[in-house]
């Protein structure tokens, strides 16, 4: 089934928390990793995100992506575009997942009906590029209070549209 646009689909079962999810990081803002080829649009997800309380680190291709998940950078998801330079679009969310395997991913493109959903299963989610983040930033936020429900309390919510 191919979303219809401008919505998302949730793959994952989305059962369970991450490991480090629960502890000790309460107060702590969340931490999102965006990549995208676009620096315009980097900056525009990262300002955006920003304004929602959330951290927010950017990365413009696949070896920075690789080389930062290689850290101990504290991620609490990664908004992923397949597109990204110096990055095979069939295999970057595989290598992301042997370095952070329980990193939640969220894959956010242009063409989510060109994905084949077998291949993308371990993405919790993938959500269609367009002009308006309100979607993106919705699913970014359901998706942070499923898997992370006590420290996501402590987050005021997004400010209104």
């Amino acid at each position: 089934m191919v979303p219809p646009q401008g919505k998302c689909r949730f793959w994952a079962g989305l059962s369970g928390t991450p490991a480090e999810c629960e502890a000790g990081k309460m107060n702590e803002a969340f931490s999102i990793l965006v990549t995208d080829k676009n620096g315009h649009v980097r900056e525009f997800l990262r300002r955006e995100l920003h304004e929602d309380g959330y951290r927010v680190y950017t990365v413009r291709d696949g070896r920075d992506l690789l080389s930062l998940l290689e850290g101990e950078t504290r991620l609490d998801l990664l908004i992923l575009d397949l597109e990204i330079p110096y990055a095979d679009e069939s295999l970057i969310l595989e290598q992301v997942l042997e370095r952070r395997a329980d990193l939640p991913v969220v894959i956010h493109t242009h063409t989510p009906e060109a994905l084949d959903s077998g291949h993308y299963a371990s993405a919790l989610a993938i959500v269609e590029k367009s002009g308006d983040t309100d979607n993106l930033r919705r699913v970014v936020r359901e998706t942070l209070q499923h898997l992370f429900p006590r420290r996501f309390a402590s987050i005021p919510p997004s400010r209104p549209r």
